[in-house]
């Protein structure tokens, strides 16, 4: 969720690849407010050797709750988006997609709303379609100049907290899914990682994004 000397580094790194690159995707963890990579690309030496193309934001159909957005990164993600996708239509009501639209259209006027089921959308609707408008960040760019650190702390301001965990020991499935289904916290919206079973010799990646997980 900050950028940092690294992120910038990394940058360089790809376009210094002999076989040159023609898109760049950087994707952000679902707590990222998108404005300071934005004036990364807009106030660095990368400016001069890279195109904003659009900010491109996907918001879970399903799982929204306008209370999530109380929170000034996720709101940021719809501010300071040029495209929203709204992903799995296919498992929220056409009343709350509905809603949805209407919240996203007041807080960003004229953004462009792309409907998705499964992350799936043509490629030449979010690619170079030159959305980003640089001239609406130049007061930004001069204060992020001024004082960078100023837009990197987001998690410890803006109420999230995240745990990681780790075990030498495997977990059983049944009390796993018991602790998924009954136990778990609503406030947990977020949780990925690689998962050891008893009953399998295989690992196995685990998705939770609101009330649904994969394994």
């Amino acid at each position: 969720c900050t950028i940092n000397d690294g992120f910038v580094n990394t940058v360089y790194q790809v376009l210094e690849r002999e076989e040159k690159v023609d898109y760049l995707v950087v994707e952000t963890t679902g707590l990222a407010d998108p404005l300071p990579i934005i004036l990364t690309f807009l106030s660095t030496e990368l400016k001069f050797l890279t195109r904003l193309d659009s900010i491109i934001t996907v918001v879970d159909a399903e799982a929204f709750d306008a209370e999530h957005f109380d929170s000034d990164a996720a709101l940021s993600q719809i501010r300071y988006g040029d495209m929203v996708i709204l992903n799995k239509i296919d498992l929220a009501t056409k009343d709350k997609i509905s809603e949805l639209k209407v919240f996203i259209k007041e807080t960003k006027l004229g953004v462009r709303i792309l409907e998705s089921e499964y992350g799936q959308v043509p490629l030449p609707l979010i690619l170079d379609i030159g959305l980003t408008q640089i001239d609406n960040y130049q007061n930004d760019i001069s204060e992020f100049r001024r004082n960078k650190s100023a837009f990197n702390d987001h998690l410890e301001t803006d109420g999230f907290n995240f745990v990681s965990f780790e075990s030498d020991r495997p977990f059983e499935i049944e009390k796993f899914e018991h602790f998924l289904s009954e136990q778990l916290s609503s406030n947990v919206f977020r949780a990925k990682g690689i998962l050891w079973f008893q009953e399998s010799p295989s690992r196995h990646i685990f998705q939770l994004s609101g009330p649904r997980y994969d394994l």
